[in-house]
């Protein structure tokens, strides 16, 4: 999975978590909170909200209203989105809930352990390296920046898979 989209439908009072492949380079979850349709709905005993996790840890969460907001009435669809991007090749748990507001009593709540996919690989000869949780060449770059303030010149260079070296240039100069 790429993308994971958390939707609590108001007028069903239910969650549902889908999840895709659609091609993402980046592994993002989006949460949303809206309806279906333009009916106006009463939403005054209404709170929810989620929780995503990494290692038992808190990563992000919300919950609505927002004290001192109370909601009353919603004719809109959206009524909160947000979107996270993850660290790929790790394990996150995210929680989802709706609840009444006065009895605290839970109206819907779904949750899912997932692993973010690694992004896609950029040569076949590259290998993921774990630790900085990204593809890298067999060789290491020959003039790695190190800092925006640098006052040394860097040189531009591109892979060659042809080679399997890096290559001085722009990337419309280097033929693979």
């Amino acid at each position: 999975m790429a993308f994971l989209k958390t939707i609590y439908d108001i007028a069903n009072k239910s969650w549902s978590i889908e999840t895709s492949d659609a091609g993402h380079d980046w592994n993002e979850i989006q949460i949303n909170f809206y309806t279906e349709n333009d009916e106006e709905l009463d939403i005054s005993d209404l709170e929810f909200g989620f929780f995503l996790k990494k290692n038992d840890q808190e990563v992000a969460s919300s919950h609505h209203p927002i004290h001192p907001i109370k909601y009353e009435k919603s004719k809109t669809a959206m009524m909160y989105a947000v979107t996270i991007v993850l660290i790929p090749n790790e394990e996150y748990f995210l929680e989802a809930y709706a609840r009444n507001l006065t009895t605290k009593e839970n109206i819907d709540t779904k949750s899912i352990k997932f692993t973010t996919p690694l992004r896609p690989k950029k040569f076949k000869s590259w290998t993921w390296n774990d630790s900085i949780k990204d593809w890298e060449a067999p060789i290491p770059h020959p003039d790695p920046v190190n800092g925006v303030d640098d006052p040394i010149p860097h040189k531009l260079y591109q892979w060659s898979e042809s080679r399997l070296q890096w290559v001085e240039g722009l990337p419309e100069e280097v033929q693979d």
